[in-house]
């Protein structure tokens, strides 16, 4: 990597929760910098990387002291630990394509420079939580084009039925708490499932449907598992990650998710399975061991407040897939179409189903 001049982001007056986000930000580009440009960024992880970080507000602070709420928090906890793990895997795929990474660190860099650049001095809470998501967004953008190039460079995109994963590597994104960053960047892609089925929607609308979603939130679901899972193949696999499924679940969430499926004596491609999964995901399920981490509540919460397939499109992709948004308008057509052409289905009154 050519050096650079200096640079530093801009910390704007009294901005105690942005603050401390853009000291950690750019604590690490410069590490990861500093590694690109000996060839040695391979020898970062994200336990590394998180030993530089600033101090950041607790939740009681963030929620009692700004009047955010629980959604806000969330979001803000999760744009920190999202760092560590998207930074941790451009670190670690630097060896094997230092040309493409430098080319994206430098976009990356300059994207964190010009964000934290416009925000004005004492910014309102919601001023400086829009500067942390754009933050974890650039970082997410260079994320996913090094998993392409990376899918690409290890020649194993042309060894499976193409995908359509460009828009989030492939994957529901990280979860802190589930994803086991102490292996996620060993280079090595777990192995696929296997040949998985191709669930049919009338069926899935109708067990969303009993499951207590809406029509319209149902829609918006299965919106988003046909550009994850494209014929909604529950053995989809994106071999840049090892992320299988219908949702795509990575590292930490596949691990969770094979173990579910186990507990319950059900193969992993089994399409009901997949989808209990996910719901125990958002909501919890009673009387389930080995499947602690953090929840997906908040997402669960966004969700079940849309009236819509447009919303509930929505809400799933930015809360649940965390996707860069770049093919949210595909999500968004799906549902449409899912909800126009499931108006007649109703919710199956097999009390044997699970709730």
């Amino acid at each position: 990597m050519a050096p650079t001049k200096e640079w530093a982001l801009h910390r704007p007056d009294n901005a105690p929760i942005l603050n401390p986000y853009i000291t950690y930000v750019e604590n690490v580009l410069k590490a990861l910098e500093d590694g690109l440009g000996d060839k040695n960024a391979q020898t970062l992880n994200a336990g590394k990387l998180v030993k530089k970080a600033a101090e950041r507000p607790g939740e009681s602070a963030l929620r009692q002291q700004y009047d955010l709420n629980m959604e806000q928090v969330d979001g803000y906890q999760e744009d920190w630990e999202s760092l560590d793990d998207q930074i941790g895997f451009i670190a670690g795929f630097a060896a094997e394509d230092a040309n493409t990474v430098s080319r994206e660190f430098e976009d990356l860099r300059d994207s964190a420079v010009e964000i934290t650049a416009v925000v004005p001095d004492n910014p309102s809470p919601a001023r400086q939580l829009d500067a942390v998501n754009a933050l974890d967004n650039a970082v997410g953008v260079a994320y996913e084009a090094i998993l392409r190039a990376n899918a690409k460079l290890v020649g194993k995109s042309t060894e499976v039925p193409a995908q359509n994963w460009s828009g989030n590597g492939g994957a529901a994104p990280y979860v802190p708490g589930l994803t086991n960053t102490g292996s996620a960047y060993s280079g090595a892609s777990a192995q696929p499932i296997g040949e998985g089925v191709k669930a049919k929607l009338e069926d899935m609308h109708k067990y969303l449907l009993e499951k207590g979603f809406t029509p319209a939130q149902a829609a918006g679901i299965l919106g988003n598992l046909q550009v994850e899972a494209p014929g909604f193949n529950t053995g989809a696999y994106n071999p840049g990650e090892g992320a299988i499924g219908l949702a795509q679940w990575h590292s930490g969430r596949r691990a969770n998710l094979e173990a579910f499926a186990a507990s319950q004596g059900k193969p992993v491609t089994d399409w009901k399975t997949q989808i209990d999964f996910m719901v125990h995901e958002m909501r919890g399920t009673p009387g389930i061991e080995g499947m602690g981490g953090r929840s997906e509540s908040a997402a669960y919460n966004r969700l079940m407040g849309a009236g819509s397939a447009t919303d509930a499109a929505v809400a799933f992709d930015e809360h649940y897939e965390r996707s860069s948004g770049e093919h949210r308008g595909q999500r968004v057509a799906n549902a449409e179409s899912i909800a126009n052409s499931m108006r007649n289905v109703s919710a199956s009154t097999d009390s044997a189903v699970p709730a």
